[in-house]
């Protein structure tokens, strides 16, 4: 079965999500998810998750995993956001965006995308059907219907805080991340 791995807040969830309603798998996909302090966007701290079966995992490391693998990348501003509200940490994002925490994104990326196929949260996002398609095209997925439906709703752990996507980035956070990163580095100009 297809197993997803992804840098943590990278859109898991919503790719999951997003495979469990279009396609079978032909097993229980359910598992009980509980992670400290954080709630479902559905309410609850400890939920099953009807899509969990897919997932692989966040570490850099595919070994052990046996299935086919489908990877998921993030804008590294929007996965150090999202990571600093999720942790809940004081200080600014700004903060939060050490040299270390960027370069981990960096070498993830660089670990999975050669290796396995992989997909852009912001296509999945503002093409769902289009991606959708690629993914059942790649991994031969067979569709429970005739067509295929995105999910509108947001699936996941909310995080802590709320902020919007570029909200508190200095340009020296902005340009260090660049820096590190690269740019332009696998398609994201930062």
């Amino acid at each position: 079965m297809l197993k997803i791995c992804s840098h943590r807040r990278s859109g898991t969830h919503l790719l999951m999500a997003s495979l469990a309603a279009n396609f079978n798998f032909f097993q229980d996909l359910d598992l009980e998810a509980h992670a400290d302090g954080h709630e479902w966007y559905k309410g609850g701290t400890s939920v099953h998750v009807p899509w969990g079966g897919l997932f692989g995992t966040h570490n850099m490391d595919d070994a052990g995993i046996d299935e086919p693998i489908l990877y998921i990348v993030r804008n590294p501003l929007d996965v150090l956001r999202s990571c600093y509200e999720f942790d809940g940490c004081h200080g600014t994002v700004n903060e939060y965006a050490t040299e270390k925490r960027i370069q981990f994104w960096r070498d993830h990326v660089e670990y999975f995308t050669p290796r396995h196929p992989h997909i852009k949260y912001e296509s999945l996002v503002m093409r769902p059907i289009k991606t959708l398609v690629e993914i059942k095209n790649v991994f031969d997925l067979n569709m429970q219907g005739t067509t295929i439906t995105p999910i509108k709703e947001h699936v996941g752990w909310k995080p802590l805080r709320k902020m919007g996507p570029r909200d508190g980035w200095r340009l020296s956070s902005i340009e260090r991340i660049r820096d590190i990163t690269g740019t332009p580095f696998r398609g994201y100009e930062i």
